[in-house]
């Protein structure tokens, strides 16, 4: 995702919605969009994130930082399928 500066890519974010793959240099790190649930503010987000890849928490502001997106399509079992494993 092309940003010019941490203040547009907050904007551009979209939580719950984007899966986000940070790279710092040869370090990355993805976190998938149900991440947000436990990390619904952005900077946090981003924060924990970057020391996932094994950076400084602001590492992400950097220049030359990369931040690619993706969504996915979550689901799961009915509970009735769930039951019937237990069995």
């Amino acid at each position: 995702m092309p940003f010019e500066s941490s203040t547009e890519l907050l904007q551009k974010l979209q939580p719950h919605k984007d899966g986000v793959v940070l790279q710092i240099g040869e370090r990355g790190a993805t976190y998938l969009p149900q991440v947000w649930d436990q990390l619904p503010d952005k900077v946090e987000f981003l924060n924990n994130l970057a020391e996932k890849a094994g950076g400084d928490r602001t590492d992400w502001r950097q220049p030359g930082t990369a931040v690619f997106i993706y969504h996915v399509e979550a689901f799961k079992e009915s509970d009735e399928l769930q039951a019937g494993k237990t069995r």
